[in-house]
């Protein structure tokens, strides 16, 4: 696997965080608090769902943010590219996608299963592998192997997966002691089937009596249900009979009413004809006047119009006429404007001409100014050169002067420096012995930690075999145990035996307790070893460069005399410069203001001379414009004389057609009445028609309701009367009523003979279910013993599997680890890693014999550690990258230098690696440094 890419948006402190990694080392170089152990702790989530460093993801997500988002591209062992992308927060997704956007799944346990497989990870461990061998946290990559033995133990064990031999072991017990329980209950089981089968005796002939007598009852309903039907036709005859006399009566009476609401319309169309009739005469009597009223009222309309084109002809005529005023009154406004104009043009003219001779004289001025102005420019830089030649070497000579002062305060240091090296020397010897019996303290811890292993392992299985032989019968044989019958019985036996192992824990325990925590005062006598170790080099380091200030000194010396030839007296020196600049600058200053003030002067002038000759072109642009406008409007007044001409004679027309108008109304006043008569007779003589034949329509309609009357009455002859037909229905009814009964009757007993039927029935289905319960039970009896035997057999064989499966995981790694060591150091010695004792490593040579990994040196564990980490990597993934967070947290120089020099060995095999520091150590190995 190669991670090339990780985007972190709102994780931490990274608001929006994207950096890119190339192959071999790549160095996260920055301050502490940067976020630099937040990218790999974003990367372990997304990629391999490691809890962050509080155990709580949403602690990682960006305060005032509600979801956190990890991106990482990386290319898989199938050399394909991949992304995957978790979400945390308030929003929850894992998600993974080949690059080109295929989705490969979105369930989380199957995307960390992929990824798993795509970094070649073997086993379902892939966090732990992850965790404690691909990557080291923050000093991590030496302190696994110096933890205690019971959580090196647990830890490893893990990390191979043997503990599932023990879990299997365990859970096999459970599984025995389960087949044994079940035997038990099956043969209770058979037990009381056999008793529950006696029950059911003389079951089969009790059902066949059963069935009998329902058969006789069945016919016996048959019988009846012919009956009921029979009876139930002739009620649905009388029934139809009532409902269809019914029917008749309500038919009869609705033709009645329809007959008398004919009978009204028919009256009323009648009245209707006489009157439209008589409307018709008065319409033909009124139409000559009504003829007249339309000719007069259509001459008047045309009459209307010509009337309205001349009082339209008449508002035109005014308007000319105020127009012709309107256009009088603009031409002797424009007259007096384009008099004032050209006197405004005559002045600004005047002005003019007084600025540009101003201008002239101004120019001369500044011309002279400028020539005595470059005169002191040439006067100010000679005299500011000599200033700065003077300020640069009196800067020097006051450096110099500090130099010497300093030099003389770390001269009085020298002798307090060789006292405290001298005293520290003999501190740190009594520390180191301090230390060497530390260590002998913790040979002797962990042999009383081994042994006292071994002896609870003991207790425990006595305590488990006092359960099983407690009646002192032997669980394999079924009988009498005579081994502990001769030892005084089982309980007196175990009792005996659990005692002293117990008091034998009591004193190792109480024997390790008054040791206290060694590993812990070992740590903080090497961190004081260490701080002497620097304390002593740093006084040495501070000697010699107290030496180098001696003749440092006699150097400044000499330059600090040189300096004091060339000025003889410093400070007058500086002031008599100072006095010819500020004169200078004050000579220059004042003929700059003059300059200024003249070409502010001239620069105003510009300005007005630009702003008159822009004004005397904009009023001869005005005055052109006015005379233009007055030619304009002498025109327009003759165009408007001509208009005014042609509409002279409209007045006396509108009087002359006004008259005719008049006469005209009269005549239409004196029509109106016969018109209006016409009118209002029109509309009514228009329905004559109409009327008559829906008089015609509703005299068919009586007859047709007459004949339909006829009709219903003879059919009513043919009915028995209402009250004839009720007593025959009742009388039916009743008969029914009575037939049901029976049937009901007849039903319930039924009922309860197939109930009774149906229980026996139940009782014969429950006594064959139990025959094969029985026969079932009887035959799994004999399938649960073989299982058993089976169970107990392989549970004795998978006891010691993990043992021996973690012996030859550590063996290989070992080997493997010895290669990297050797490699690394180019020594001959062994690294022995043993997990039949807790995980404990060995470090072996000829000469030094056996040395375990708490009392190596700084250098060593480092260099074991590295050797052990890489070969456990190469052996449980094919990964091929590795992370070290912070590794020199807590080292010194030596260890520091030490881990550098074997980390660009080891790591130059692996395909990628990330070192993620503050320190610069590892800056000049990185293929690719990234700064936060």
């Amino acid at each position: 696997m190669k991670i090339n890419k990780i985007k972190l948006k709102n994780y931490r402190n990274h608001k929006d965080t994207t950096i890119e990694f190339e192959s071999g080392i790549n160095l996260l170089l920055g301050k502490n608090g940067a976020g630099k152990s937040s990218i790999f702790e974003a990367l372990g989530i997304a990629l391999f769902d490691v809890e962050p460093r509080d155990n709580n993801l949403k602690n990682a997500v960006t305060k005032e943010e509600k979801t956190a988002t990890i991106t990482v591209e990386f290319t898989g062992n199938d050399f394909v590219d991949y992304v995957v992308e978790r979400k945390i927060g308030s929003q929850s997704r894992h998600i993974l996608k080949e690059l080109n956007g295929a989705v490969i799944s979105e369930r989380k346990t199957n995307v960390l299963e992929k990824i798993g497989e795509l970094a070649g990870i073997n086993g379902k461990n892939t966090k732990d592998i992850f965790k404690n061998v691909i990557s080291a946290y923050q000093n991590d990559l030496v302190n696994i192997f110096n933890l205690t033995p019971s959580l090196r133990n647990d830890l490893f064990n893990k990390i191979f997966d043997t503990e599932i031999y023990k879990k299997i072991y365990d859970s096999l017990l459970i599984v025995e002691n389960e087949y044994n329980k079940r035997i038990l209950a099956d043969n209770e089981k058979i037990n009381l089937l056999s008793e529950q089968l006696k029950n059911y005796i003389n079951l089969e002939e009790s059902i066949d009596n059963f069935k009998n007598e329902i058969s006789y009852i069945e016919k016996e309903k048959l019988s009846l249900e012919s009956k009921k039907e029979k009876i139930e036709k002739e009620r649905k005859i009388i029934q139809k009979n009532i409902e269809d006399l019914k029917t008749i009566k309500s038919e009869l009476k609705t033709e009645n009413e329809k007959l008398e609401i004919l009978t009204k319309n028919k009256e009323k169309l009648e009245k209707e004809i006489l009157e439209s009739q008589s409307a018709k005469e008065i319409l033909m009597k009124s139409e000559k006047g009504y003829n007249k009223y339309i000719k007069i009222e259509l001459e008047l309309n045309e009459l209307y119009l010509n009337e309205r084109n001349l009082r339209l002809k008449e508002k035109q005529l005014k308007k000319i006429q105020e127009d012709i005023s309107s256009n009088i009154n603009k031409q002797k406004v424009l007259e007096v404007e384009i008099k004032n104009i050209s006197e405004k043009i005559e002045e600004l003219g005047k002005t003019l001409n007084e600025l540009k001779e101003e201008n002239s004289q101004l120019n001369d001025t500044l011309n002279k100014k400028n020539i005595e102005l470059n005169k002191v420019l040439s006067k100010e830089k000679e005299i500011i050169n000599e200033i700065n030649k003077f300020e640069k070497d009196y800067e020097i000579y006051r450096d110099i002067k500090r130099n010497l002062m300093d030099i003389e305060n770390q001269l009085i240091e020298e002798k307090d420096l060789k006292k405290i090296i001298e005293d520290d020397h003999i501190d740190l010897k009594n520390v180191q012995k301090s230390l060497e019996e530390i260590n002998e303290k913790i040979y002797e811890k962990k042999d009383l930690e081994s042994k006292l292993s071994e002896l609870k392992i003991n207790l425990e299985n006595l305590k488990k075999s006092k359960e099983q032989l407690k009646d002192g019968m032997c669980p394999i044989l079924n009988e009498k145990c005579m081994n502990l019958e001769e030892k005084g019985g089982s309980t007196n036996y175990f009792d005996l035996n659990i005692l002293k192992i117990q008091k034998d824990i009591d004193k190792r325990n109480n024997k390790i307790i008054s040791l206290g925590d060694l590993d812990k005062l070992k740590m903080k006598l090497e961190k004081e070893i260490n701080e002497k170790k620097v304390k002593i080099e740093t006084a040495k380091n501070k000697l010699a460069e107290i030496e180098k200030k001696k003749v440092m000194k006699e150097e400044l010396l000499l330059r600090k005399n040189a300096i004091e030839k060339i000025y003889n007296n410093l400070s007058e020196k500086k002031d008599e410069l100072d006095i010819d600049k500020n004169k200078i600058i004050s000579l220059k200053s004042t003929i700059e203001n003059e300059i200024r003030n003249i070409k502010n002067q001239i620069e105003k002038n510009k300005e007005n001379i630009n702003n008159i000759e822009k004004t005397i072109n904009e009023n001869t642009k005005l005055k052109e414009l006015n005379l233009s406008k007055k030619e304009k409007i002498n025109k327009e007044l003759e165009k408007l004389h001509l208009k005014e001409k042609e509409f002279s004679n409209v007045l006396s027309e509108i009087e002359s057609i006004e008259k005719i108008i008049s006469e005209k109304e009269k005549i239409k006043n004196s029509l109106k009445k016969e018109y209006e008569k016409y009118i209002k007779n029109k509309e009514i003589a228009g329905k004559l028609e109409k009327l008559q034949l829906e008089l015609e329509k509703t005299e068919k309609e009586i007859l047709t309701i007459q004949n339909n009357i006829v009709y219903l009455k003879e059919k009513l002859k043919n009915y028995e009367d209402i009250e004839t037909l009720s007593i025959k229905l009742k009388n039916i009814e009743d008969e029914i009523n009575n037939v049901y009964n029976e049937i009901n009757r007849n039903s319930s007993e039924l009922s309860e003979l197939k109930n009774e039927l149906k229980n026996l029935k139940i009782q014969l289905n429950e006594k064959t279910e139990k025959e094969k319960q029985k026969n079932e039970l009887e035959l799994n009896l004999k399938t649960l013993e073989k299982k058993l035997k089976l169970v107990k057999d392989f549970r004795e064989n998978i006891k010691s599997m993990g043992t021996h499966v973690s012996s030859k995981f550590t063996e290989i790694i070992s080997t493997i680890a010895t290669e990297n060591y050797r490699k690394m150091t180019g020594k001959n010695e062994i690294i022995k890693w043993e997990s039949k004792n807790n995980y404990r490593v060995i470090l072996r040579d000829s000469i030094k014999g056996e040395r375990e990994f708490s009392i190596l040196s700084g250098g060593e564990q480092v260099s074991v550690a590295i050797s052990l980490r890489t070969a456990l990597a190469r052996f449980l993934s094919k990964a091929n990258f590795y992370i070290l967070d912070e590794p020199t947290v807590n080292l010194d120089d030596e260890r520091k230098n030490m881990l550098a020099e074997n980390l660009k060995n080891m790591l130059d095999e692996i395909g990628q690696a990330f070192i993620v520091t503050h320190d610069g150590t590892f800056s000049e190995m990185a293929e690719n440094v990234i700064e936060l």
